[in-house]
């Protein structure tokens, strides 16, 4: 029975990881796809189970991919739980550049759901990582994101210091598609606030430019159109012309506000029937009145209807007010300057928690030293003690081996006086033994020719006996006496 369960466990087991092997093939797939067709990449997202995968980093990896897919393919989205977890992952293992990206698209969701306080400051965080590891094109893409949040609150004179920055990156890495769109934003910004002779250059710049997207053109085409008929001298052929344009290629234009303008312009030369053809067309769209009604104030000053633009006006008025409740209540300026006062107080605590941090270095540095220097002096101390004593023992020991030396020389001289003294006793000795041996050599011979001759007389023994007394007498110091010799 154990043995089946084991093996159950294995085969699921086994399962899983095939699971997740596929899964992970097919997020490398969606990320090689992403940049060019988004739309595939968002098809093969679509597909994964992501509660197959097991591991965090695999979680994270899906997270980021699928909220960047559908961003790039427009589905705005309000719920920050997916990407979040991509930003918790990365900004926990230190993944910079992936990080980055999460915060962007964290940026987008808050964008979407129009949170623009915290949107601000998560796009300021994604910059600052871009700028570290130096990625050009979200570094482009996060200055713009910036504008658009600062526009959307109101405030287009501050959107456009992050516009030029953005453009300017685009344009490093050759990227005219993104450059161009940055030249609309800041078109849009001049108009919003009256700047019109500038907004005008770029508009018209943008009108020879190549390449530009179908979307971007029919925009571009609208709003510069509305541009020609806001200005102190309104150029309203020039603005029908641009009109008419964008309604040949693209058969209708890409906001109410365009038709209210296009219907000002009509007016302003004289084709007053066509113009409230198509006022009274826009008076049954519901809840576009306020894209409009800028337009419909023109057309009944024009038409010296005063009562009407009053009341119209009345109602721009109440609209404008709920713009400025909005702009006080989320000021992206004012996050900004909350967002940096407070890096600034973290950056000034930093600092001096460093600098604290460098001065206990020094302090402990300096203890370190002197105990160093000061077990180095007692050592030197110790070792010059050490090496006195030692060469008092040297000088000891020299002087000990000194005067054993001097003794045993003595003693050497002694005894080498000695033995010449008793070699030349032997010397004498032996000349002496050798002059005795020779005479008494001398008397044998003396003995044994007396005694051989006084074989021939009567007194032999007594010749014999008076050659040996004389030999006697001869070889000793001391005479003896006659008598001990006879006995």
């Amino acid at each position: 029975m154990n043995k089946y369960i084991l093996l159950f466990f294995l085969l699921i087991s086994c399962a899983s990881c095939d699971v997740s092997s596929e899964s992970r093939e097919k997020l490398r797939i969606a990320e090689d796809l992403m940049s060019d067709r988004p739309d595939s990449a968002y098809t093969i997202l679509s597909e994964i189970d992501a509660k197959g995968f097991s591991h965090r980093k695999d979680k994270a990896k899906y997270a980021l991919l699928f909220s960047m897919a559908l961003d790039k393919n427009y589905i705005d989205v309000t719920d920050d739980s997916l990407i979040r977890v991509a930003v918790d992952y990365y900004d926990s293992h230190y993944n910079r550049e992936s990080l980055m990206k999460a915060l962007y698209y964290l940026g987008r969701i808050q964008y979407n759901s129009g949170n623009y306080s915290e949107a601000i400051i998560t796009y300021i965080k994604a910059n600052s990582i871009a700028e570290d590891i130096d990625n050009i094109m979200y570094l482009g893409m996060i200055n713009i994101s910036i504008a658009e949040t600062n526009i959307m609150t109101y405030d287009d004179r501050e959107s456009i210091p992050y516009i030029e920055r953005a453009y300017d990156y685009f344009m490093s890495i050759d990227s005219c598609r993104f450059a161009n769109a940055c030249l609309y934003r800041k078109a849009q910004a001049l108009s919003t606030i009256n700047m019109m002779d500038e907004a005008d250059s770029i508009y018209n710049q943008l009108l020879h430019a190549k390449n530009l997207d179908k979307s971007l053109h029919q925009r571009i085409l609208c709003n510069y159109s509305k541009l020609l008929v806001s200005k102190p001298k309104a150029d309203a052929s020039k603005s029908i012309s641009l009109f008419n344009i964008a309604l040949e290629k693209y058969g209708n234009f890409y906001d109410y506000a365009s038709w209210g303008a296009y219907a000002y312009a009509l007016l302003l030369i004289g084709k007053n029937k066509e113009a409230e053809d198509i006022y009274n067309q826009l008076s049954y769209i519901d809840g576009k009145e306020n894209d409009i009604n800028w337009w419909k104030i023109k057309n009944y000053l024009l038409k010296a209807d005063y009562k009407s633009a009053y009341y119209t006006l009345n109602a721009v008025s109440v609209y404008q007010d709920s713009i400025l409740n909005v702009k006080l209540q989320q000021s992206t300026s004012k996050a900004q300057r909350d967002y940096f006062k407070i890096k600034n107080a973290e950056l000034e605590e930093k600092t001096r928690n460093q600098q604290m941090l460098a001065l206990i270095i020094v302090l402990l540095s300096i203890i370190l030293v002197s105990a160093i220097v000061m077990l180095f002096k007692k050592r030197y101390k110790r070792i010059q003690n050490e090496k006195y004593n030692l060469m008092k023992v040297a000088e000891a020991v020299k002087l000990q081996s000194k005067n054993a030396i001097i003794s045993k020389n003595d003693e050497i001289n002694y005894l080498r006086d000695a033995v010449n003294e008793r070699e030349k006793a032997l010397l004498s000795l032996r000349s002496e033994y050798a002059t005795m041996y020779k005479t008494q050599f001398k008397y044998l011979g003396n003995l044994c020719e007396t005694f051989m001759v006084a074989k021939n007389y009567k007194d032999s023994y007594k010749r014999v006996y008076d050659k040996v007394q004389m030999m006697i007498i001869d070889i000793s110091d001391d005479r003896l006496d006659n008598n001990i010799l006879k006995r």
